[in-house]
């Protein structure tokens, strides 16, 4: 055999192992790929799953803030008084009273019922919020005078009071059951009938 024939042998040999060498992953790192992309899948739906959460209490707490706002604006406008009804575990209603302080029948407003498995309730460990009207329940209101006396109203003058006519301070806390980051609250000022919402972020309040 010439020495050109060796070394075609040789080159030839030389590109089958580089061929072989390339042609595709190993086993190991077809495991690595695999267990990456597992990992980024479960990144991912968690961070998908803790978005729905927070887009569906989101939503239960504007429900509720949007009604205690149309309750102040509406008995502004028509001038008279407008109770706030709160019903365990998941709705409100506003409705509006006769000039003798007798609610109106029938009421126009619908029961509002607040989505995505949201309830009245609070979690243990979650503080007050800044207002400090106090946490001791789900839904807690408090007058001058003591525990206010049903029915809860918006007055003409946009302030927030109970039967006795007794300015009164609140508190509503919502959230999922079982996440306690999805705590949420609505506060209302009794003298102004201002309503704030509340998120609650794992370590504190804001607005």
């Amino acid at each position: 055999m010439s020495a050109h024939q060796i070394s075609s042998c040789k080159s030839g040999r030389q590109r089958q192992w580089r061929a072989k060498e390339s042609s595709g992953f190993t086993i190991l790192e077809t495991l690595m790929v695999v267990a990456l992309l597992f990992i980024m899948m479960g990144l991912a739906i968690f961070g998908w799953s803790s978005t729905w959460y927070n887009f569906k209490v989101n939503s239960a707490l504007d429900n509720v803030t949007g009604q205690l706002r149309i309750a102040r604006e509406m008995a502004i406008s028509k001038r008279r008084s407008i109770e706030v009804s709160f019903t365990n575990p998941n709705q409100l209603q506003i409705i509006p009273e006769n000039p003798d302080g007798t609610p109106l029948n029938p009421n126009p407003n619908p029961v509002v019922t607040m989505g995505g498995a949201s309830q009245f309730l609070i979690f243990p460990g979650v503080p007050d919020t800044p207002m400090l009207f106090g946490n001791g329940a789900a839904i807690a209101f408090f007058a001058s005078a003591g525990a206010p006396v049903p029915p809860l109203r918006f007055t003409s003058t946009g302030s927030f009071v109970d039967a006795n006519n007794n300015l009164v301070n609140g508190t509503v806390f919502l959230g999922i059951p079982g996440k306690p980051s999805s705590a949420r609250a609505a506060t209302i000022l009794g003298s102004t009938g201002r309503v704030r919402a509340y998120y609650w972020n794992g370590g504190q309040w804001y607005e």
